[in-house]
């Protein structure tokens, strides 16, 4: 007499796939599997009887396409990692791009103080115009001129900056 578990064992197959084949042909094993305690054995006739119908029934495990799936799977992981990589560079790029950005901005706007000087106060009987705290003075310096050949309020060259630099990152992530 051997157990479920060792026959399933012998056979290399799931305990479970034996319940099921001895459930299956319950009527033909009555009284060839007995039970101690908890367990349950077979006799030589039911093991004989069991190996008998998996012969002539063979369970088959189809495993079609396995391979190609994993093949598919390593390409798409060889495209991503490129993809990656790219990301990488192009972030690194851009990081450079916005450290020479905020380089230049400081340049230009250390500069631009520098060459400023502080509007006169005076009063308005005097001709000289009073200078507001918190508001920029009016009158730009030469370098600062719009296409037209107008003097641009710091307002609008501030606003040109701001464009600039946000088409320069939009041109970097594109």
């Amino acid at each position: 007499m051997v157990s479920i578990a060792e026959y399933a064992k012998q056979k290399q197959v799931s305990y479970q796939a034996v319940n099921q084949q001895i459930k299956r042909y319950q009527k033909e094993l009555k009284g060839h599997i007995h039970k101690q305690g908890k367990s349950r054995f077979l006799d030589d006739e039911a093991v004989e009887f069991l190996n008998q119908k998996r012969k002539e029934n063979p369970v088959t495990v189809v495993q079609e396409g396995r391979t190609e799936r994993i093949t598919e799977l390593e390409d798409q992981v060889k495209v991503l990692t490129a993809r990656i990589v790219e990301l990488q560079d192009r972030l690194i790029q851009s990081k450079d791009t916005i450290e020479q950005l905020q380089a230049d901005n400081i340049r230009l706007l250390t500069a631009a103080a520098a060459t400023e000087s502080p509007q006169p106060t005076g009063s308005p009987e005097a001709g000289v115009a009073e200078e507001v705290p918190g508001e920029a003075a009016e009158t730009p310096t030469e370098a600062h001129r719009s296409p037209e050949g107008q003097a641009e309020p710091q307002e609008e060259q501030a606003e040109r900056k701001v464009n600039r630099f946000i088409r320069a990152w939009r041109e970097l992530w594109k």
